[in-house]
């Protein structure tokens, strides 16, 4: 919801709770990665979809190859 609401530092924040939770939710990392992505974080979102393919999100290598390029 603050995705859409464009609240993206709280939805950042969202994400990072439901990871302390549950470290293994590649969809929260994919999440948050793409709000950082958002924000220009490319470290921290480069840092997200990794850990995001890692655990089984396959979207996250088209948009890791995509900041690649």
């Amino acid at each position: 919801v603050r995705v859409q609401m464009r609240d993206l530092a709280g939805a950042i924040r969202d994400f990072t709770q439901a990871l302390h939770l549950n470290p293994s939710d590649g969809k929260a990392y994919y999440n948050r990665g793409m709000a950082r992505l958002e924000m220009q974080d490319v470290q921290g979102a480069t840092h997200d979809l990794a850990m995001a393919y890692e655990n089984g999100v396959m979207q996250a290598k088209e948009a890791l190859l995509t900041l690649q390029n």
